[in-house]
């Protein structure tokens, strides 16, 4: 797994900017602080457009579990939860080498090389034939 950059700790505080307060505040502190501890002070990001933000997929992975985690009411987080499984067995049958192995048509042949046999005195002879051409 990738390790998280420092800079995906500001585009979530900045995502975070954008809930509603009573939301904010279901978030506990220590991750407020986490994120405040370990963001880049330097970096300065802003969401100009909330309906097409320009984060990182590990901030938008960071912001879902967060929110399936404290914001998101029961029916929220099964629902949330289906989606992940759904979204990790297609990426597990994308990449299971079964499934990949399975599908392909390969045609199995014993002989893909013909190996002559040639005796070593025809050999000799083919030497000495070719250093006369």
């Amino acid at each position: 797994m990738k390790t998280i950059c420092k800079k995906e700790y500001n585009e979530i505080l900045e995502l975070l900017k954008f809930i509603p307060s009573y939301d904010y505040f279901k978030i506990p502190d220590e991750k407020i602080e986490f994120f405040k501890t370990f963001s880049i002070k330097d970096y300065d990001f802003k969401i100009e457009d909330i309906n097409n933000p320009n984060v990182s997929r590990e901030a938008y992975a960071i912001y879902t579990s967060l929110y399936r985690d404290y914001i998101a009411n029961d029916e929220e987080k099964s629902r949330i939860d289906e989606i992940l499984l759904l979204n990790q067995k297609k990426k597990h049958q994308k990449y299971d080498s079964k499934e990949i192995f399975e599908n392909k048509n390969i045609e199995k042949s014993e002989n893909l090389i013909e190996k002559k046999n040639i005796s070593f005195i025809q050999k000799i002879i083919n030497k000495i034939k070719n250093i006369f051409k």
